[in-house]
């Protein structure tokens, strides 16, 4: 079994997967709601995105848009935090670098922590909350190669 994030954002999502395909250097694919079967011609959500996914190594992170009738619905109360661990400082600080570029706030700037090495904590520019960790320390519950 395999599980890994899906942030619905309110028509933003195909400006959100170019800009983390970016920063993760990611390969990303796009399906749009007017290109699925069965959608209805000229529907309101026809440009919007069903479906993006992000793909790098093991890192995998999806995207869509919520249609427009449930934007209100499906955001309010779906604050969640996406945690990535890099094996060395240094990658985990040039992502956390990149994401801050216009990010709404800085919760937990990046700095060593007792169970890593490096660590910090922000809401991007898209308003998605990321917690970046590199090198975590041996004696952790969570093992280095996650």
């Amino acid at each position: 079994m395999r599980n890994f994030p899906c942030v619905i954002l309110p028509g933003v999502a195909g400006q959100a997967v170019e800009y983390y395909a970016k920063i993760f250097n990611a390969k990303a694919s796009v399906v749009k709601y007017g290109e699925m079967p069965n959608y209805p011609a000229g529907g309101a959500d026809k440009d919007r995105v069903a479906r993006a996914q992000l793909n790098k190594d093991k890192f995998v992170l999806a995207l869509r848009d919520a249609p427009k009738f449930m934007d209100e619905k499906m955001l309010n109360g779906s604050d969640i935090m996406i945690t990535v661990m890099f094996d060395t400082v240094e990658k985990a600080k040039k992502i956390f670098d990149a994401l801050s570029v216009d990010c709404k706030m800085i919760a937990m700037p990046f700095d060593k922590q007792i169970f890593a090495k490096g660590f910090g904590i922000l809401k991007d520019k898209y308003n998605v909350g990321w917690e970046i960790m590199g090198d975590m320390h041996d004696d952790q519950v969570i093992p280095k190669n996650f």
